[in-house]
Parts: structure tokens; sequence; C-alpha cells
């Protein structure tokens, strides 16, 4: 499973934060604020451990082209049967 980091006002520090506390996660992209890493459970991941991470996030489908039909087929995937209110949000 892969896991996107962004970063804070500083990356480079955000960076080394989050390669510290989480040891056994692997990096495998790297971009201007942002950082992705694999081996890693987002259960695991405690914001107060990583003060300058502004956002986690699980990334589900990988696409250069992401349209709005696509999106709602994942959201239609990922929700059916679930019950109650379901808190979640979209980046792209």
């Amino acid at each position: 499973m892969k896991i996107i980091f962004i970063l804070g006002r500083h990356p480079d520090i955000s960076l080394a934060e989050i390669q510290v506390v989480f040891l056994q996660a692997k990096l495998v992209a790297r971009g201007d604020g942002f950082a992705v890493f694999e081996n890693l459970d987002v259960a695991e991941i405690d914001l107060r451990k990583i003060g300058g991470t502004i956002k986690v996030g699980k990334i589900f489908k990988e696409s250069a082209k992401f349209s709005p039909n696509d999106l709602n087929e994942f959201l239609t995937e990922k929700l059916e049967g679930k019950k109650g209110k379901q808190i979640f949000g979209i980046s792209c």
C-alpha cells in the first residue's frame, strides 16, 4: 500500500521526521511538497509524532487521467454496503 505525505514548510525536515519515525517505510517517490512511501500501514500514523507533515493519505488508484466517471465508480465501490456517516477526503 502506498501512503502519501503532504510535507510542511520545511520539506526536508518533514521528510527526515517521517523516515526516523517509520524506519520500515520505503520512500518510492518525492516531489515538491510531497513524499510517497510503501511498507507502511496508515493505521500506524500519528500526526502528533510527525509535526512537519500537513496531510497524510492512502493512494487507492494511480492514473495519468482520472475522470469524473472514474471517481464515481471508485466511490461507489468503496462506500457500497457502508451504513451511516462516512468521513473521507479526496485530493488530486
